[in-house]
């Protein structure tokens, strides 16, 4: 079984109900017991997130924006917009809207 394999195994509980301890701090536990044994922790990093929600002409469009700012002062973003579908000309559709509100 390889590393992705055990990645998408079930998950017995919600990652926050279980937690193990790091250099004196609470973290989730690994989903499972199979990945627990092949990774440890290496970092704490604090983040802090803020969500926005594209507004077009006072109605929401659908795209939204999530920025993680950490305790070092790096941010990571991204752009997003939910399909509720597997029609494939709205997913381009969702697809190009991205791509022009990020550019």
């Amino acid at each position: 079984m390889d590393i992705v394999s055990l990645l998408l195994l079930p998950m017995e509980e919600p990652l926050a109900l279980k937690t193990d301890e790091f250099d004196g701090h609470a973290i989730p536990r690994p989903p499972n017991e199979i990945i627990r044994p092949l990774i440890n922790p290496f970092a704490r990093i604090r983040t802090t997130r803020s969500s926005w929600r594209k507004v077009d002409d006072k109605i929401q469009c659908g795209i939204a924006v999530d920025l993680d700012t950490t305790d070092s002062g790096h941010v990571v973003g991204e752009v997003e917009r939910v399909v509720d579908s597997n029609d494939q000309e709205q997913i381009a559709l969702a697809n190009k809207q991205v791509k022009e509100f990020a550019a």
